[in-house]
């Protein structure tokens, strides 16, 4: 029997509104007021969030995959492979009907740095 996958993946619609949807809120809130002094806090509020989403965005380590035959499925440094909510036998020859052969033949070195 399969693990569970230790680190299972959120639905694209929710990390889209994670990592969007305040800034999206606060300039929404922006163009709503005519409030000098609530525009000021709002524009700062702003600008902290942009700033953190650009370090989100382009400073921090990230991890990539690729989405193969519309299967959700991963492979990590070690070589297990995962599907988002279980880990994959070793043995498995498909998973949810995709073939798992071009999963096992990447080579992660190539992806993952140390």
């Amino acid at each position: 029997m399969a693990e569970p996958n230790p680190l299972p993946w959120p639905s694209l619609n929710t990390a889209i509104a994670a990592v969007f949807g305040y800034p999206v809120k606060l300039h929404d809130n922006f163009s709503k007021t005519d409030d000098p002094s609530e525009r000021i806090i709002i524009q700062r509020k702003l600008l902290v969030a942009l700033h953190e989403l650009r370090l989100s965005l382009f400073e921090l380590p990230a991890e990539v995959s690729v989405k193969l035959d519309g299967t959700n499925v991963a492979r990590d440094s070690r070589g297990t492979i995962y599907g988002r909510r279980q880990g994959i036998e070793e043995t498995a020859v498909n998973y949810c009907g995709a073939p798992l052969e071009a999963v096992r033949a990447v080579d992660v070195s190539k992806v993952f740095t140390t």
